[in-house]
């Protein structure tokens, strides 16, 4: 696939009435991950999670890739923000060790 008919693909997905919810948040997950690892359109990476985020906040996957995209767009302090968030969401502590690797990759490049 040419990268039109990709990003024609990923649209068409997203502008699928019946992809809705938890559903429609997973969909944009194939968004972001073509915007960070293709296109490296950070910005477009950052307004796909937003929207994954608000259609389901709890999904601690989503505030993860959040925190990579803010890093990567050497935006520190939201990225500790969300590093915060994420503990709160995280109260069983089942993600602590990916939130750490986190924390260290926020600062190694800082």
């Amino acid at each position: 696939l040419t990268a039109i008919q990709l990003e024609s693909l990923l649209h068409a997905l997203l502008n699928n009435i019946k992809v809705t919810g938890r559903n429609k948040a997973l969909a944009y997950s194939a968004v972001i991950y073509y915007h960070v690892n293709v296109t490296h359109d950070y910005q477009a990476a950052l307004d796909a999670i937003n929207h994954s985020i608000e259609l389901d906040p709890q999904e601690l996957e989503n505030h993860m890739w959040l925190v990579k995209i803010l890093v990567a767009m050497h935006r520190p302090d939201e990225a500790r923000e969300q590093i915060a968030l994420l503990k709160k969401l995280d109260a069983r502590s089942m993600r602590a060790r990916e939130i750490t690797l986190l924390e260290n990759e926020l600062a190694d490049g800082s």
